[in-house]
């Protein structure tokens, strides 16, 4: 089987100290949790 195309997800991850210091909920790429609302923790 010959591959002739494909995708690369690289990994991203920035620091946002700014939400860590309002104790906000962070996902595993350092983004804020949000709700269904857009609502924060």
């Amino acid at each position: 089987m010959e591959i002739v195309g494909g995708f690369k997800v690289s990994k991203f991850v920035r620091p946002n100290q700014f939400s860590e210091q309002l104790c906000c909920h962070l996902n595993e790429d350092g983004s804020i949790v949000v709700d269904e609302a857009g609502r924060t923790s």
